[in-house]
């Protein structure tokens, strides 16, 4: 879904989809906010790439989302609903 290239990471404005998709639906649509976006892709893209990987994805992901190293997708989500994984590709 975010992968648009699919080539399993994420550039720049793929990860920028994917952030907004997750910060709109835990902390409600328009609490983007691009600024902070850019610093956090330059903190989690870890090699410096100009790409995000699985593994700084979910680190990322959790920053975010100030869930912290403590996040749980089971404890977050409503009872009866399926914890989705994060959808890389279409």
């Amino acid at each position: 879904m975010y992968d648009q290239d699919g080539n399993d990471v994420l550039d720049k404005a793929e990860a920028k989809d994917a952030v907004k998709y997750v910060i709109d639906r835990v902390k409600g649509p328009g609490t983007f906010n691009q600024r902070n976006f850019e610093e956090w892709f330059k903190e989690f893209d870890v090699d410096g790439n100009g790409t995000i990987d699985r593994a700084e994805m979910a680190s990322f992901v959790k920053k975010v989302g100030n869930f912290g190293k403590h996040f749980d997708p089971a404890v977050h989500k409503k009872p009866g609903q399926a914890i989705p994984p994060l959808p890389l590709n279409k």
